[in-house]
C-alpha cells in the first residue's frame, strides 16, 4: 500500500464531522443559554452557556486528536513505504554486484 492511498488529516471525515458537531453544539448552547437567561435569570443562563461551550470545545479537541493520529499514521505509512523501496534497491544493487 502506498501512502497516497490514505487521506490526510484535513480529509479525515470522522474528525471533521466531530469538529462540526462541536461547533453546532456551541452555537445551539449559546442560543439555548440566551433563552434560559430570559426565562430563569442571568446566572443560570450563563452557567448553561459555559457548560455547553466547554462540552463543545472538548468535542473539537477530540476531533483534533483524531486528525493528529491520522497524520501520525500517514507518516508511518510513508516511512514504511520508503523503507521497503530502500530495501528493494539495496537487494537489487547487491544482486547486480554479485553477478
Amino acid at each position: 500500500m502506498k501512502a497516497s492511498n490514505f487521506s490526510s488529516a484535513n480529509d479525515n471525515q470522522i474528525g471533521g464531522l466531530i469538529r462540526t458537531i462541536g461547533i453546532v453544539y456551541i452555537a445551539l448552547t449559546v442560543l439555548g443559554g440566551l433563552i434560559i437567561m430570559a426565562a430563569f435569570g442571568f446566572i443560570i443562563g450563563m452557567l448553561s452557556i459555559f457548560a455547553g461551550s466547554f462540552a463543545g470545545i472538548m468535542l473539537m479537541g477530540f476531533a483534533e486528536i483524531i486528525n493528529l493520529l491520522q497524520d501520525i499514521k500517514n507518516a508511518n505509512v510513508k516511512n514504511h513505504n520508503l523503507l521497503i523501496e530502500m530495501t528493494k534497491s539495496d537487494s537489487n544493487s547487491q544482486n547486480n554486484t554479485s553477478n
